[in-house]
């Protein structure tokens, strides 16, 4: 390589896995963590309890697995939405902003007074959760982190989201049996707008 070359690769800052948790790096690692933990906590703690869900708003076992298998199908058009969307916009901004619709979409699903309302706005809360999941997964997280620490800092963010979704079905249990699915459903929100704050406040720009 040209000297040059060379002299620009040796001043390329170098860091070390502590600078994960140091005021250089520790706002995008916040982030990643929160965004995962919200995510997964969402994804494994709302939707796989859909069934017991439709099951209160009068449905027989066989017809909830339906309408949830309807729901559920909202996860395919998220992903392809945040795939076809990722590079058209700010993903900063484009994951607070879908996490502010998905608790929006929380609120009037808890508050839904058809199955059939329930079964529509289910469909585009799981869409819209998905799309803000495959946005932050799939494109902002690993940009959070230099390359030196983009594998480390990135399993850190997926490992406290693994953490939360192991304890989030139980959770989702405890609420349901105190304060039934409008309990579950506000919880959601809370995490939603929490993690958009976040975002919005700690998230770093990308491109």
């Amino acid at each position: 390589p040209e000297p040059a070359v060379l002299a620009a690769a040796a001043n390329v800052a170098k860091y070390s896995f502590g600078d994960l948790f140091r005021p250089t790096l520790l706002r995008s690692t916040i982030t990643g963590m929160v965004l995962n933990v919200v995510a997964l906590s969402a994804l494994y703690g709302f939707i796989i309890w859909l069934p017991t869900f439709l099951m209160k708003q009068g449905l027989s076992l066989h017809s909830s697995l339906g309408h949830a298998a309807l729901i559920s199908g909202g996860a395919l058009v998220g992903v392809v939405a945040g795939g076809w969307w990722s590079d058209r916009w700010s993903r900063k901004y484009s994951v607070a902003v879908a996490s502010i619709a998905a608790a929006i979409l929380g609120y009037l699903y808890a508050h839904a007074g058809s199955l059939e309302t329930t079964t529509v706005l289910g469909g585009i809360l799981i869409a819209t959760l998905y799309f803000s999941s495959t946005m932050g997964f799939c494109a902002y997280v690993p940009e959070l982190f230099p390359t030196e620490l983009r594998l480390r800092g990135a399993g850190i963010s997926s490992m406290a989201g693994r953490g939360a979704s192991i304890v989030a079905p139980q959770v989702v249990a405890l609420l349901v049996a105190s304060n039934g699915v409008a309990g579950v459903t506000l919880t959601l929100v809370g995490l939603l707008v929490v993690q958009a704050i976040v975002i919005g406040l700690l998230g770093v720009e990308t491109t």
